[in-house]
Formats: C-alpha cells, sequence, structure tokens
C-alpha cells in the first residue's frame, strides 16, 4: 500500500489483480496441500471480489480443479434489526449469482 501510494480499498483491487497473475500457481499450491478442504477467507469487504468481472475470475479459475462454495458471515451484533439482517441475505444471494459458486449464509454469533 505505502510503496504504490494506495488507501485501503485500491490495495484490496491491486491485490485480486496480483493473485490472478498467478493463479496458475496458487491454485497448484492449493491443490498440494489438500483436496477434502481449502477454506480461503477473504476480508470482510466482499464488494470489491464481486462486483467487478476481474475478480469473479479467480473463482471461475478454482472451478477447473476444486468445487468452490461461499460462506457469507452474517454477524448478528451487527445486523440486530430485521433489514439489516435481510441485506446480509440478499448479499450472499447476490454473491451466489455474480459468482456462479454455491453460497450458504451463517450466523456466526448471537444477541443475548
Amino acid at each position: 500500500m505505502v510503496k504504490e501510494c494506495l488507501g485501503p480499498n485500491e490495495a484490496m483491487i491491486r491485490a485480486m489483480g496480483m493473485l490472478n497473475g498467478v493463479k496458475d500457481k496458487v491454485i497448484s499450491r492449493m491443490l498440494s496441500r489438500s483436496k477434502d478442504l481449502i477454506l480461503v477467507d477473504t476480508p470482510e469487504q466482499s464488494g470489491v471480489f464481486i462486483h467487478r468481472s476481474e475478480d469473479v475470475k479467480f473463482v471461475n479459475y478454482l472451478k477447473n480443479d476444486l468445487k468452490p462454495m461461499g460462506m457469507i458471515l452474517i454477524n448478528l451484533t451487527i445486523h440486530r434489526f430485521p433489514i439489516e439482517a435481510s441485506i446480509a441475505l440478499l448479499l450472499s444471494l447476490i454473491t451466489q449469482l455474480r459468482s456462479d459458486i454455491p453460497v450458504i449464509p451463517v450466523i456466526n454469533k448471537s444477541v443475548r
């Protein structure tokens, strides 16, 4: 970020571009580690990964060798109102439609 004078969002976009540039190497290493389950964690700002067609390409590359699926964490300490939870569920649907992989919404915290 500092070297290229990028802000956080620009840095994430740049990182996805760099990832696509070395996709074969990354996927090869992923396949050499495990065949049963590979968990790839992405930053909370999923918009970077689902709204730009270039970034959906990495998921498409994964589909050649793996059976990727997505998981959207819905944090009930943040989404306390029905409209907020509904928006989170819609985001999981948008992600599924955009990436063409199954996406499971998961509630990861409860409210007392």
